[in-house]
């Protein structure tokens, strides 16, 4: 259906452009204009929340906060020819990262780096080359971007190539990203969790109250003598069990939970908490290739993403202009995140025991997109963008996304852009929920919801105050502006799910010419 849709839209407005004339006022621009050297500034706040974290297998928290500071520079060379830079930083928190290490013990009380405060870097370089000749533009691009645990490298490469007497204009391009990943898995993984078990015996002598022996079970209950005994946890996680001690012929008592057993004449009793692993995890031997950070060495793997993107944009006339496109994505290597957990259907109840493994999903993924844009101008002042995608991949995800904006001009400096979208997915088949998965060697697994199938909502405006004048200007002593300050924007949008996921984010926008 979502197919359907898709690509009725586009062969609507393509058929559309075909049956209007063109007018010189809507030819594609002139290579040759000249534009300021621009520095636009965007900072902006996200957070989120909900209750299906995939560090936890899909229970849990899933908030996260996030701070972005982003510089974007544009600076002309020659005709169309620009230099152009992006950089930024993301600094977010994230409650579900703390979970990576949620089994604290006395015996394994390390923390993984990750599971604090985050920082990731990135930034890249671009060049349009203008080719004035054959009315096009070349565009390379080489960037990169780190965080604690993934490091990557991209580069691209894109043409754009301009039909003035059609009012049209075709681009096609092409990236390559290489991720290098630590694989960071959960705390139980690295290092087996270790508890405490009571262990021993009980003999008595003549003339005693006879006891059963003071045996510990599994479950941390001891019983010894006629009516006492230790209960404790069976697995001191945290000191929580208790201590049975014995003197002599004479009291042996339980410290936390049951009565104290009192025993009279000559009796033996052996016993002691001993350290042994507990839980279902197994820890993952560090092989292959490894590298070390922070004093610590984790295995290491890559994933590598390409992409192919074609798009059309064409004007249709004064009031109306719009754009198709697809484009064909794939990657391999390492596709699941390494300290993601997944809980299987094993009858066990107790989370500690019960059967988990890391995520694990096929190692290599082939998407394909096919979209389209269209935007009319109803006034001087009020406009319509719509949009719709349609999205399918390998893994089964198939989605469908439409949004439509309404761009109004309040007064001659300032606009509000309210916009709205949709999205409705199809869930990937290796998706299942917390505990629902049936394990087999060969097979793929993961309870990561943005996975699974949902309907998403996002809404939102756009606040931006743009005078014929600028809002500042430094001048030299010819009068001439040196720096100015023509725009400046703020936008909200709040996002909700299905599946309880909710999210919202502020950002702020400063634009600045040279």
């Amino acid at each position: 259906m979502g197919v359907i849709i898709a690509v009725v839209f586009i062969v609507f407005c393509s058929l559309f452009a075909r049956g209007q004339e063109h007018t010189a006022d809507n030819k594609i621009k002139d290579l040759e204009e000249k534009r300021p050297a621009t520095i636009s500034l965007l900072s902006n706040y996200y957070g989120q929340d909900g209750e299906h974290g995939a560090v936890n297998g899909g229970i849990g928290s899933q908030f996260l906060e996030s701070y972005s500071q982003e510089a974007a520079i544009y600076i002309p060379i020659r005709d169309s020819s620009a230099f152009k830079v992006h950089a930024g930083v993301d600094h977010f928190t994230s409650a579900s990262l703390r979970m990576i290490d949620k089994y604290k013990t006395e015996a394994s009380t390390a923390q993984g780096n990750v599971s604090k405060d985050e920082t990731r870097k990135y930034g890249n370089i671009s060049f349009d080359l203008a080719d004035k000749k054959h009315n096009s533009i070349h565009t390379p691009t080489l960037g990169f971007s780190t965080e604690y645990d993934v490091s990557s490298v991209n580069m691209g490469y894109s043409w754009t190539k301009f039909f003035p007497e059609k009012n049209m204009s075709y681009q096609v391009g092409g990236t390559l990203v290489v991720d290098r990943w630590l694989m960071i898995y959960p705390g139980e993984f690295r290092t087996q969790v270790m508890g405490y078990q009571y262990v021993g015996t009980n003999t008595t002598g003549s003339g005693g109250t006879s006891g059963s022996g003071g045996t510990t079970t599994g479950s941390g209950t001891t019983s010894g003598g006629n009516s006492g005994g230790t209960s404790g946890s069976g697995q001191k996680m945290t000191s929580s069990g208790g201590s049975g001690s014995t003197t002599g012929a004479s009291t042996t008592t339980g410290s936390e939970g049951g009565n104290s057993g009192y025993t009279t004449g000559a009796s033996t009793d052996t016993a002691s908490w001993k350290e042994v692993p507990v839980g279902y995890a197994k820890p993952i031997a560090v092989t292959g290739e490894t590298a070390t950070k922070g004093g610590k060495t984790y295995p290491v793997d890559w994933r590598y993403s390409w992409a192919i993107t074609n798009t059309v944009t064409y004007v249709i006339n004064q009031r109306m202009n719009g754009a198709i496109g697809l484009d064909i994505m794939g990657q391999t290597g390492l596709l699941s995140t390494p300290f993601y957990r997944v809980y299987f259907d094993d009858g066990v109840s107790t989370e500690l025991d019960k059967q988990v493994y890391i995520e694990k999903l096929p190692r290599q993924r082939l998407k394909a997109a096919l979209y389209t844009r269209y935007n009319y101008q109803f006034a001087d002042n009020v406009s319509l963008r719509l949009g719709a995608r349609y999205y399918q991949d390998t893994w089964d995800i198939s989605a469908l996304t439409a949004s439509v904006e309404v761009p109004v001009k309040l007064t001659g400096s300032l606009s509000i852009d309210p916009f709205y979208r949709i999205h409705l997915q199809q869930g990937s088949k290796y998706f299942a929920a917390y505990g629902k998965h049936v394990y087999s060697t060969d097979g793929y697994y993961t309870s990561d919801y943005d996975l699974a199938g949902f309907t998403a909502h996002k809404i939102g405006a756009t606040l931006r105050l743009s005078p014929l004048k600028p809002l500042f200007s430094l001048y030299n002593k010819s009068a001439s502006s040196i720096f100015s300050m023509p725009s400046v924007g703020i936008r909200y949008a709040y996002y909700m799910r299905s599946d309880g996921l909710k999210a919202s984010s502020v950002s702020l926008e400063m634009n600045f010419n040279l």
